[in-house]
C-alpha cells in the first residue's frame, strides 16, 4: 500500500527527498517547484501539487490532494498559524497545534520559561531600549524586559537588534545604534540585546512515552531528545548576503556533555510549557561554553538533512510517528522505533563526515538559465539507494555520502525564472571529515578552469574568501566551546 504524505512550507525540496528515502510519496507545495525538486518527483516517485506566491494561497492549493493524506510543514508557515488552522479543519496536520506555536512564539513568554529554567536568554524589551515606557507583549499584557538588570545607562552601551515577531530566515533583523533608534508605535516588532559569538541551531524530537502521562518519563523528564547541533552561517558577505540573512549551516557538530545538558533543560522547558511536540529546534548564541537561547523553530528545520546523513535515521519519520494517534493514513512503518530519549550527548559523534550547506545569493537580476543550463541533469534522476546515502544533485559525485569530499548543488532554480538582486539563488553543499577538509576542497576550486570553478565565477563568488570564513567560524566555534 502507497504511503503518502503532503509537505508543505517555503521550500521543501529537503523534505521531499526525505519522504522518498522513507519510502513515502510526497505531494508538494512550495514557493519555487525548483528544477531539482520536479526532477526528484519525476517517475511516480511524488506529485508536485502546486506552487504558491503567499502561504495565505496554501488551503486553496491543497484542496486537490486527497484530504485523508496527512500535511507535514516546513520553514515559515510557524508565521500564519491562522493558514494551518484552517488547513487542520479538514486535514491532518502532523505538526505543532497552532496553541503550542502561539507559545513558543512568545518572546516574553518564552524567555521568562527559560530563565525560570536557569537557563539565559539576552535582554529584550518591547519598546525603545533606551528609555522606560510601558512595555506589552504580544498578549497585550504590561511586563517588565526580560533581564534582571534594568539600568538604562548600562543598556545604552549594549547592541541591540531590531525582530520582527512574523519574521524567519533573518529576514527584517537589524542592527541599530544609540542615536538613531525610533521606538515602533506597531506591535510587530521587538528590541534584543546582541551577543556576540557563534549562532547555533539544535534539534529535538518530543514525544509522549506510551506508558506514561502527559508526555513525561518514569524520572518525571518531558520525552525530549537532543537529536544534534549545527552551526549557522549568517550574513555572509561573500554569499552576497546581507544583514542577518540565513545563508546555511555546518555540521553536525559534537559539543561537551555541559552544553549537551542545557541544551536538552531547553528543550524540555519548552516541551513541556508549550505542549509542543515532533521535531523542532531552537536557535541559540554560543558564548563562553554556554548558550544565549534567541527563538524556537516549532518544527523540522533546514539541518534536518545533515542530522540525517550523519546519524542514519529519518527525522521526517521521527516526526510523524511522534503524531501517528492524529493520522487516519498510517504513514510510519510499524516497527519504526527510537534510540534512548534520555541522551544529552549529539546522536551523530561517530558519523566520519561533516556537511556544510551555503545558501548563495544572487547579486544580480538575471535569468536562470544563463548560470544554471550547465548544470541541469538531462537525463533521469538518479536511482536511490535504500541507504538513503545517494544524492540527486552529486554534480562530482561520490559513491556515497560518506566517501568525503565531495560537493553539490540543489535548489537549481526552474527554466525560464528570473534571479532577483538579493535573493537566494540556490544551494552549494560540500562534505569532508572536517571543516578544514571542506576548506581545502574550496581552495583547490579557485584555479579550476570548468566545473565548479567555472559555477563560482558565474555567481561571482570567491573560493578563497568563502573557505577563509568557514575557517574562521570553525575556529571560533572552538574558542566558544
Amino acid at each position: 500500500m502507497k504511503r503518502e504524505i503532503l509537505l508543505c512550507g517555503a521550500s521543501i525540496r529537503s523534505l521531499a527527498n526525505a519522504a522518498i528515502q522513507a519510502g513515502l510519496h510526497p505531494h508538494c507545495v512550495d514557493f519555487f517547484a525548483d528544477h531539482d525538486l520536479l526532477l526528484l518527483l519525476s517517475h511516480g516517485r511524488g506529485t508536485l501539487a502546486g506552487r504558491i506566491n503567499s502561504f495565505a494561497d496554501l488551503p486553496e492549493r491543497t484542496s486537490d490532494v486527497p484530504l485523508d493524506i496527512p500535511m507535514v510543514w516546513a520553514g515559515g508557515l510557524e508565521n500564519w498559524p491562522e493558514v494551518i488552522e484552517s488547513i487542520q479543519r479538514v486535514r491532518t496536520v502532523l505538526g505543532a497545534s497552532t496553541e503550542a506555536i502561539a507559545a513558543v512564539r512568545d518572546v516574553h513568554r518564552l524567555s521568562k520559561e527559560l530563565m525560570a529554567a536557569g537557563l539565559q536568554f539576552p535582554c529584550t524589551r518591547f519598546s525603545h531600549p533606551t528609555r522606560k515606557p510601558a512595555q506589552k507583549g504580544n498578549d497585550g499584557q504590561l511586563f517588565a524586559e526580560s533581564a534582571e538588570a534594568t539600568d538604562v545607562a548600562s543598556m545604552n552601551d549594549a547592541v541591540w537588534l531590531k525582530k520582527r515577531y512574523r519574521g524567519s530566515g533573518g529576514n527584517g533583523v537589524t542592527e541599530l545604534s544609540g542615536g538613531s533608534l525610533v521606538s515602533p508605535e506597531n506591535s510587530d516588532c521587538y528590541f534584543q540585546q546582541k551577543i556576540d559569538g557563534v549562532p547555533m541551531s539544535a534539534t529535538f524530537l518530543a514525544r509522549d512515552h506510551p506508558d506514561q502521562t502527559a508526555g513525561r518519563d518514569a524520572n518525571g523528564h518531558s520525552q525530549v531528545q537532543l537529536l544534534g547541533s549545527t552551526i549557522q552561517i549568517i550574513g555572509w558577505k561573500a554569499l552576497h548576503a546581507s544583514g542577518f540573512e540565513f545563508c546555511g549551516n555546518a555540521g553536525p557538530v559534537d559539543i561537551p556533555a555541559s552544553l549537551g545538558d542545557e541544551l536538552l533543560q531547553a528543550g524540555r522547558t519548552v516541551a513541556e510549557y508549550s505542549g509542543l511536540r515532533g521535531i523542532f529546534g531552537i536557535d541559540f548564541i554560543l558564548k563562553d561554553s554556554r548558550p544565549w537561547f534567541l527563538e524556537v523553530n516549532p518544527r523540522l528545520t533546514a539541518s534536518h538533512e545533515m542530522i540525517e546523513w550523519y546519524s542514519g535515521r529519518s527525522l521526517l519519520m521521527d516526526h510523524c510517528q511522534s503524531f501517528k494517534q492524529k493520522s487516519r493514513q498510517n504513514v510510519c512503518p510499524e516497527d519504526h522505533s527510537y534510540p534512548s530519549a534520555n541522551s544529552t550527548k549529539c546522536v551523530t559523534v561517530s558519523a566520519p563526515s561533516s556537511f556544510v550547506r551555503m545558501i548563495i545569493y544572487s547579486d544580480r537580476s538575471v535569468s536562470a538559465s544563463e548560470i544554471f543550463a550547465g548544470y541541469r541533469e538531462s537525463g533521469d534522476a538518479p536511482e536511490y539507494e535504500a541507504s538513503g546515502t545517494d544524492f540527486l544533485w552529486l554534480n562530482e559525485r561520490s559513491s556515497s555520502v560518506q566517501d568525503a569530499p565531495m560537493f553539490w548543488l540543489a535548489d537549481i532554480p526552474a527554466a525560464g525564472s528570473e534571479l532577483l538582486k538579493g535573493h537566494p539563488a540556490c544551494s552549494f553543499y560540500l562534505s569532508g571529515n572536517s571543516l578544514d577538509e571542506i576548506a581545502a576542497l574550496l581552495r583547490d576550486q579557485a584555479g579550476n578552469e570548468k566545473g565548479f570553478g567555472n559555477f563560482f565565477r558565474e555567481m561571482r563568488l570567491s573560493p578563497e574568501n568563502l573557505a577563509s570564513q568557514l575557517t574562521l567560524l570553525g575556529d571560533q566555534f572552538q574558542r566558544e566551546l
